[in-house]
């Protein structure tokens, strides 16, 4: 039998570009569903829920939707209508082929001012006698029964009969109830009608010549169309198709490796994210900003920070990045940036030095951005060594910082930088003097300037 997960939702949830939170549809028929779950905790917005055809025996956790107008669990095995209180804006619920033989349970819902249809149909209380009038008597906002529209007459009768149909109505259910505890389903016959009765074709036996004896003779047989039965034939149903679709042994891809043969972290981006890293040297941290996107689910990311390394997984795809120096897991921490989505972390240091900062590459490069490297470190000798331990612990890679300059750019950055403005002018005087003064040639035939 299927459980509902989050897996299962955002499968469904397709047609909502994945996100959960936000849905005001959701189709889970035909998913061998036991239970309702987790959707009152994850999907409070839903106006149409459908979860008819599967093997549903008790309505729970549904009375959180308050805009719940669309209820349909038709083809399950509820035998009691109940839960549904909190369902304010209810318009329509279709309980069509269950095992609803509490009819006195419909008071339940008596409440939901918004309630204006109901299906019944294929249930042991709809062969009750005043079933009908009953209904129409105990939901007095109801407009349509089974398709069929209620009439200002059959109001009327429905609420003067009201008291003593009621009386008679708890006989019927109590009487059904005890026989079917007594004498088991199978002997239990309220309606005469094969109707009631499932009957299952013998073509359908003869597709599943495959199968034990046993399920040949269940198929075949008639059978009373009890909730115990149903659970039976999903369950074998199951069973056969196991057998003709046997899962097939998928290779099993071998673990990404996240460190070298020396054991030390690697860089990897799997996601293809873009990211920067900065360093804030007033608060002797580093944060990490990480372009996650804007509207992923917070669920399916998880953040690992290490010493020397923090990972990332977002969806299973790993993003792991070596840092410059050694900071604090414990003091760590992450969160999403509500403008942007993506994901900072934030990580204090555990030594007060600076670095440069990184940028990462854009989101379509297939490769992490090359990163540069720089501790400025300050003290004794020991600290130094600290440091260069961690400097070697990152990948040597390229740098993106700036261009490379030429040595004479260097030069005249480093005169620059040693000289005031006045003696720089200076300088730069005497050297056009000189340039000129090379350019002059002394000719004899030249007279002097006068």
């Amino acid at each position: 039998m299927g459980r509902i997960t989050m897996q299962l939702l955002r499968k469904r949830s397709e047609h909502n570009e994945g996100e959960i939170h936000s849905l005001e549809e959701l189709a889970l028929h035909q998913e061998k569903l036991e239970n309702i779950e987790l959707i009152d905790k994850v999907c409070r917005n839903l106006k149409i829920l459908l979860l008819q055809n599967n093997a549903i025996s008790k309505i729970e956790n549904v009375g959180r939707l308050k805009n719940l107008e669309y209820l349909n669990l038709a083809l399950n095995s509820v035998e009691k209508i109940e839960n549904l209180e909190g369902c304010e804006s209810l318009k329509k619920l279709d309980l069509t082929l269950n095992f609803v033989a509490e009819l006195t349970s419909v008071k339940s819902i008596s409440g939901l001012p918004h309630l204006e249809q109901l299906y019944l149909v294929g249930n042991p209380c709809h062969d009750f006698p005043g079933y009908r009038d009953y209904v129409v008597g105990a939901l007095p906002h109801l407009q349509s029964l089974d398709g069929r529209e209620i009439t200002r007459a059959e109001r009327i009768t429905a609420s003067q009969n009201h008291e003593e149909l009621e009386q008679f109505i708890i006989k019927l259910q109590e009487e059904y109830l005890s026989s079917q505890d007594r004498n088991g389903p199978e002997n239990l016959d309220l309606s005469p009608k094969e109707s009631s009765e499932t009957v299952i074709s013998e073509k359908q036996s003869v597709d599943d010549n495959e199968g034990d004896d046993d399920d040949s003779e269940f198929w075949t047989q008639k059978s009373a169309n009890t909730p115990q039965v149903r659970k039976e034939m999903v369950r074998r149903i199951e069973k056969q198709e196991a057998k003709k679709n046997p899962k097939e042994t998928k290779k099993v891809k071998p673990p990404r490796k996240l460190t070298n043969a020396e054991g030390k972290p690697l860089n990897i981006n799997e996601a293809k994210v873009s990211f920067s890293l900065h360093d804030e040297c007033e608060r002797s941290q580093l944060v990490l900003d990480l372009a996650v996107p804007k509207f992923m689910c917070t669920t399916l990311i998880h953040a690992d920070v290490q010493p020397f390394h923090v990972k990332v997984t977002m969806k299973g795809k790993i993003f792991q990045l070596v840092l410059p120096e050694e900071v604090k897991p414990d003091s760590s921490y992450a969160q999403r940036s509500q403008a942007t989505g993506h994901l900072i972390v934030t990580m204090p240091k555990v030594y007060d030095t600076s670095t440069m900062v990184w940028q990462g590459k854009d989101a379509q490069s297939t490769e992490i951005v090359d990163l540069t490297n720089r501790i400025n470190s300050a003290g004794d000798s020991a600290k130094r060594n600290k440091f260069a331990q961690a400097k070697s612990s990152v990948l040597t890679l390229k740098s993106k910082l700036s261009p490379k300059t030429s040595p004479r750019e260097n030069t005249d950055s480093t005169t620059r930088n040693s000289v005031t403005p006045k003696e720089r002018k200076g300088i730069l005087k005497k050297n056009y003097e000189d340039k000129d003064q090379a350019k002059i040639v002394d000719l004899e035939e030249v007279p002097p300037l006068i």
